[in-house]
């Protein structure tokens, strides 16, 4: 009898020894771990879904509609791909307004009569979009006439460049406001100048002035958005996400590639701390080829491969589904134009594509 009350109660021990074991190896559903003494430390991120529908916390199924010539936006091929992204169950367009200055050292921004889209042009697409039930952004960036990347501007006058590109952006606070738009972009990639934090917290008062919306900065990368001292007068921490996945592999797997964004997980996780803010992907995209989780913001090189594009989307979803501090993604790019399949055989639009199916997989599942 008594040898067998000791079993019964040697078992009884052991179950409650593994049940705290598997509590302390699994963790919780923020990618914590709880300790033998309740305490929780950030070490083990919980393994996400391996299936859509995404997460009810991701409020931004978007894109980002691009356009490089100023009569795409109000033309009916624009209005006709409205119809194929909201078959793809995206509900945000992130309309990218393009001012432009000739080189690197200029002192001001303006539109190009060739390049940018018009108000009219954007108030039309608006319009549309709206009109297949999706939310609207604005998202103005700036490009170099002379190939000078954005984030490498040396304006001869900073202060002047300041003036002038806070006009631009006040311009489309105003405009957002008679669009209806919900959340202004106040800068796009902009590290040379975005040390400049009072100079944007200026621009930015003046903003609020116009547009009672939500207000990003679409940080380059991680290291920028780190640097950034002017978060806490914005609503979220914008991310354009081209950091690499893999370091060897041009053709990972997609466990890989979700292993691959645990680092950068992390890092964003101590930003959402730090500032206290929601994060949200204001751009991310791939190429169609291989090389592309290695070199995300290089379009032009490797073999053209829609399979490994299709497999970053996958990862993208399966890493940030069910992360309550994150907003989702505006995938970069769908021309508004819808492209031309042989021009964008190896590029970053998803159209006509297995990165488009990945993306209806997931955003139709969640019922939207």
């Amino acid at each position: 009898m008594r040898s067998r009350v000791a079993a019964l109660l040697l078992a009884s021990v052991l179950a409650v020894l593994v049940a705290v074991l598997v509590a302390v190896l699994v963790g919780n559903d923020r990618g914590e771990v709880t300790t033998l003494r309740g305490t929780t430390t950030a070490t083990v991120a919980a393994p996400p879904p391996v299936a859509p529908p995404v997460d009810a916390t991701w409020t931004e199924r978007g894109v980002d509609l691009t356009s490089y010539a100023p009569a795409v936006f109000p033309s009916a091929a624009a209005t006709a791909q409205l119809d194929r992204i909201r078959a793809t169950g995206t509900t945000t367009v992130a309309i990218v307004v393009t001012w432009y200055q000739p080189d690197g050292e200029a002192n001001a921004v303006a539109p190009d009569g060739a390049k940018s889209a018009t108000d009219a042009g954007i108030r039309a697409i608006s319009a549309a979009a709206a009109a297949h039930g999706m939310t609207i952004v604005l998202k103005p960036q700036v490009d170099v006439l002379d190939g000078t990347f954005r984030g490498k501007l040396a304006p001869q006058d900073p202060a002047a460049w300041m003036r002038s590109y806070t006009a631009f952006v006040v311009h489309e606070a105003q405009l957002a406001t008679q669009i209806g738009a919900t959340t202004l972009v106040v800068g796009t990639e902009l590290e040379g100048m975005s040390t400049r934090t009072a100079d944007w917290r200026a621009l930015i008062d003046q903003v609020r002035q116009r547009f009672s919306g939500t207000l990003t900065y679409a940080a380059n990368w991680v290291a920028e958005a780190q640097r950034i001292r002017f978060w806490d007068a914005l609503d979220e921490i914008g991310i354009d996400a081209y950091m690499p996945l893999s370091k060897s592999d041009p053709d990972p797997s997609v466990p890989a590639l979700v292993a691959g964004w645990q680092p950068w997980r992390r890092q964003l996780q101590a930003l959402n701390a730090q500032w206290r803010k929601p994060v949200l992907f204001t751009e991310l995209g791939y190429p169609s080829r291989l090389g592309a989780a290695q070199h995300p913001s290089d379009e032009g090189s490797g073999a053209i491969s829609q399979p490994a594009q299709a497999r970053t989307y996958e990862a993208a979803f399966r890493a940030w589904d069910g992360t309550p501090w994150f907003h989702g993604i505006w995938w970069w790019d769908w021309p508004a134009d819808g492209g031309d399949p042989v021009a964008d055989a190896g590029s970053y639009s998803p159209v006509g594509k297995l990165a488009e199916r990945t993306m209806t997989r997931w955003l139709r599942a969640s019922g939207r």
